[in-house]
């Protein structure tokens, strides 16, 4: 019991990880028969992660796995691809560039497949032991009915999967808590976790305790649990976050009902801030899916509020999503995006940045922030606190304005268009009035008629990425008895924009990668 709760209250050793910098191709020597550089191989794919998008990122460290599974999966990789050519003369004849490509490609192959051990947990070469345990979420997809095509809001904190009940057409939500903590995995504190009945996840000598359940322990014992995720995209700082996030994954969607269902997941606008990772999160999520055996298809948060919120404004408005790791804006027009963006600053950017201004921890500046009213802020902390959302605010609204004036293509939209809020930052009171207030100080080049909160804020995203999912899942055909022919006009690549919900295909228009 004594190292059970003493396990709770160190923090381990990060495991050794790659960091994914950028270096140059190795060259390959003209000689009169030709060479395979093993070793430059190695060191090219040993520091960088194998998705097209990350080939653009410039030196940004990233980590995945440790050095002792990326070398084994790297070897397996340049094995096959030997294997392939081995004794065959053809391959004097093929480019360097193409066996660099299909290594890589094998390699994420390999990594998907691992991805996938991991989350089943009872492959014989799985690394994790995966215990199931409480508290689990309320709602678990794999034992339910449900229509082909599922939604997913990958958020700082929650994860919110949604679906289609098959008999009723009721939409149903999944939600997990996006965060883990840190335990020894010794067999007393397996003993242990298992009276008390709580899952984990066994790795060696380190354990781990995810979702709800991590954030429950942490709270009575007093210790922060951690996150995959921070300021919205995958966490640099966390070893195990592309692991932690992707079973978390599997409990929220559970496995597809058909093999290629379409999953449309929720990705950050285009950010502001270059330093961040983003390609790598966009490539992460997708493998991760596809090792569940879905069709993953990313799109822009904000868009999504857009096109669940504003139905009767013919999907014209901005959406804002107001997390706890970004903001994120999005301008649409008859469901086409015209504008967006992100930037990395949210609740988590207040906590810290409070916290840090009066010599507090961010958990307590949490809690207070949480329980107190914008409209009228009472003693140092919630003043500081007001005084940070409104330079959030601000800032955001500024880099707005930036967006609307470099766009050339901005629709004429002929009448004011309403605002509408989602997420956890935007559901403290008075955050609307501060908002207004903020709006109506910055003269954006463009008329407001309303600013509201969405039904549901913690919610929308998802619902918005149902929708979408189900409109293209009918549009390919897959749900033919339950398509009208209006809306398969309306999902045709290159239809007239009509009043109505826009086609997958026309809103991933969004600059989403």
């Amino acid at each position: 019991m004594f190292k059970f709760l003493a396990s709770l209250f160190r923090r381990n050793e990060i495991p050794d990880a790659v960091p994914l910098l950028e270096e140059a191709d190795p060259t390959i020597p003209t000689r009169t028969r030709r060479v395979l550089d093993i070793d430059g191989l190695l060191q090219q794919a040993s520091t960088k992660v194998p998705f097209g998008r990350l080939l653009k990122m410039r030196k940004k460290a990233v980590h995945l796995l440790s050095r002792q599974k990326i070398d084994d999966l790297i070897n397996r990789a340049v094995r096959t691809i030997v294997d392939r050519y081995k004794g065959d003369r053809t391959i004097l004849s093929v480019p360097q560039s193409q066996i660099e490509a299909e290594t890589r490609q094998e390699f994420d192959q390999l990594l998907s497949a691992y991805l996938k051990s991991a989350q089943d947990g009872d492959a014989p070469s799985c690394p994790f032991e995966v215990v199931p345990g409480n508290p689990r979420p309320a709602v678990s997809f794999d034992a339910m009915e449900l229509q082909s095509g599922r939604g997913l809001h990958v958020g700082t904190v929650n994860l919110v999967a949604a679906a289609k009940a098959a008999s009723m057409g009721d939409v149903v939500y999944a939600t997990q808590r996006n965060a883990f903590l840190d335990v020894a995995a010794d067999d007393e504190t397996r003993r242990m976790m298992k009276q008390l009945g709580l899952g984990y996840i066994a790795q060696g000598e380190s354990g781990y305790i995810t979702g709800e359940a991590a954030v429950v322990l942490g709270r009575i014992f007093g210790k922060a649990p951690r996150r995959p995720m921070k300021a919205g995209t995958l966490s640099t700082d966390e070893p195990v976050a592309l692991f932690i996030l992707s079973l978390l994954l599997k409990q929220v969607l559970g496995y597809p009902k058909k093999e290629g269902e379409i999953c449309v997941y929720s990705v950050p606008g285009e950010p502001v801030e270059p330093e961040r990772n983003f390609i790598y999160h966009c490539g992460a999520l997708e493998t991760a899916l596809k090792s569940l055996g879905y069709t993953p298809r990313p799109m822009a948060e904000s868009h999504l509020i857009v096109s669940s919120e504003l139905r009767d404004h013919d999907y014209t408005g901005i959406g804002v999503s107001c997390g706890a790791g970004m903001f994120n804006v999005g301008i649409s027009y008859k469901g086409l995006p015209a504008a967006g963006f992100s930037t990395a600053r949210g609740g988590d950017w207040i906590d810290e940045s409070v916290g840090s201004a009066l010599g507090m921890p961010p958990d307590d500046v949490r809690r207070i922030k949480e329980a107190m009213d914008l409209r009228d802020p009472k003693g140092r902390v919630e003043g500081a606190i007001g005084i940070y959302y409104r330079n959030l605010l601000q800032h955001t609204l500024e880099v707005m304005k930036q967006k609307l004036g470099d766009s050339h293509a901005l629709p004429a939209f002929g009448k004011p268009i309403p605002i509408v809020c989602a997420g956890g930052a935007a559901m403290i009171p008075g955050f609307l009035d501060l908002f207004k207030d903020e709006v109506e100080k910055a003269r954006i080049p463009i008329l407001i008629d309303f600013i509201r909160l969405a039904k549901d804020p913690l919610k929308a995203v998802a619902a918005g990425c149902l929708q979408a999912a189900l409109e293209e899942t009918s549009a390919i055909g897959e749900a033919p008895n339950q398509t009208s022919p209006v809306v398969l006009q309306r999902a045709a690549l290159g239809a007239p924009a009509k009043r109505g919900l826009p086609s997958l295909a026309q809103l991933k228009q969004a600059r989403v990668a």
